[in-house]
């Protein structure tokens, strides 16, 4: 008599012909609560594509990613600067420290918005490497 039940899992044909609780090859599990169970076609294990364009980041992605980095950083040099200006009135002379650290969080905030759009634009120009490390054509 031909095996009619397989694994899903792994292919491997099951004992006796029919549906048993696990497979004897991989362990899989067949029984009650299981989400799957022997299958009487054969046609190989599946292995998902791998596909081109997945590892690369999209530049309109990284665009929206800036303008999300803006806001989130123009909320914190919005509060050093209010500080500043809090610093500023009772006494009228202001802090240097504070000036200091609003100037320092426009550069960091600029640099860090940035950094998506950079990366995009890297990885478009010069490609990007596969985790085998053989150059992508």
């Amino acid at each position: 008599m031909e095996n009619l039940w397989y694994c899903p899992s792994c292919r491997s044909s099951l004992p006796e012909g029919e549906p048993s609780i696990a497979c004897p090859a991989c362990n899989a599990d067949f029984g009650p609560n299981a989400a799957w169970g022997p299958v009487t076609n054969n046609k190989g294990r599946w292995t998902p594509r791998e596909r081109e364009g997945d590892n690369r980041p999209s530049l309109v992605f990284a665009i929206f990613q800036c303008i999300a980095r803006l806001f989130i950083g123009g909320l914190a040099w919005v509060a050093v600067l209010a500080l500043l200006i809090l610093s500023a009135v009772p006494y009228g002379g202001g802090s240097k420290d504070l000036f200091s650290l609003l100037q320092f969080t426009t550069v960091v905030v600029i640099v860090w918005a940035a950094i998506p759009v950079a990366e995009a634009l890297y990885q478009t120009v010069f490609g990007s490497r596969k985790k085998s490390g053989k150059e992508r054509v």
